[in-house]
């Protein structure tokens, strides 16, 4: 069973690990909700730069968990980014 603790370990353990503008637009984007858009004007950057920091950050969190924390925690995370409201029930 996956540990809720051992992921959100991890988690801020890869956040940690980020360039700092890379950390940014993360926060920016995914934990304050700001657009694309948004984050580039907040930051001075294109549109693109925001989009290409955000592509690297979730592969960086997402290889990051699977070496240190295994498979379990590596889906764990691709689930919560793909169904936030939680995972469909079929």
């Amino acid at each position: 069973m996956v540990s809720s603790k051992e992921y959100d370990r991890l988690f801020h353990e890869a956040l940690n690990q980020m360039p700092p503008q890379r950390l940014n637009v993360f926060r920016l984007c995914r934990q304050e909700g700001r657009t694309y858009d948004e984050a580039a004007e907040i930051l001075g950057i294109s549109r693109n730069a925001v989009k290409k920091h955000m592509v690297l950050g979730m592969r960086f969190i997402h290889d990051y968990i699977f070496r240190y924390g295994g498979i379990s925690l590596a889906l764990t995370f691709a689930l919560k980014n793909y169904f936030p409201a939680g995972v469909p029930s079929f």
